[in-house]
C-alpha cells in the first residue's frame, strides 16, 4: 500500500503543477490580448492628433493666402522650439480658393505636401496615395487609420478601421 500512496501522491504533485501552468498560460493570454488591443488604440489615438494638426496647419495656411492677397505660392516660416534659429521658408502652391496643393498630383507630391504642413517626413505612415477621381491625398496610418486630404475643398477626414 505504500508504494501505491506514493505514486498517488506524486501523481497528485504533477497534477498541481499542471494546474498552475495552464493558469499561467490564461493570465499570459489575457495579459497579451489587452496589450496588443491598447497598441492599435494608440496607434489609432495618433491618427487623430495628426488629423488635427493637419487640419490647423491647412486652416492656418489658408488664413495666411487671404491676408496676403491671394497668390499662387505662399510662403510659410516655422518656428522650432527645439532649435534656436527658425527653419528654412518652406513655399506651397495654393489653388484658387486657397487650399494647399502638393507640387505634383501623385503620391510623391503627397508626401512632399505632408512634409511641408507638418515638417516632417512619413516615415510613421504605412503608405501615402493620390485619389484622382476624388483628386485628395491618402495618408494610412497605423491601425489602418487613413486621413484624406480633398485637394478642392480643404476637408480633412479621418477613417478608422476598427475590428
Amino acid at each position: 500500500m505504500l508504494p501505491q500512496r506514493e505514486a498517488e501522491g506524486e501523481l497528485i504533485g504533477i497534477y498541481r503543477r499542471m494546474l498552475a501552468v495552464i493558469v499561467m498560460l490564461l493570465l499570459l493570454a489575457v495579459v497579451g490580448i489587452r496589450y496588443f488591443s491598447g497598441l492599435e488604440s494608440v496607434a489609432s489615438h495618433s491618427m487623430v492628433m495628426e488629423q488635427g494638426r493637419l487640419q490647423n496647419v491647412i486652416s492656418m495656411s489658408r488664413s495666411k493666402w487671404l491676408g496676403q492677397g491671394r497668390g499662387e505660392v505662399l510662403k510659410l516660416e516655422w518656428e522650432l522650439l527645439d532649435r534656436d534659429k527658425p527653419a528654412a521658408p518652406v513655399l506651397i502652391h495654393m489653388s484658387a480658393n486657397g487650399w494647399p496643393q502638393p507640387p505634383q498630383r501623385d503620391a510623391i507630391g503627397c508626401r512632399a505636401l505632408w512634409q511641408q504642413l507638418l515638417g516632417y517626413g512619413t516615415e510613421g505612415l504605412l503608405d501615402v496615395s493620390f485619389n484622382s477621381g476624388s483628386r485628395s491625398c491618402h495618408y494610412l496610418g497605423e491601425a489602418e487609420s487613413l486621413i484624406s486630404y480633398h485637394l478642392d475643398t480643404g476637408k480633412v477626414t479621418l477613417v478608422n478601421h476598427t475590428n
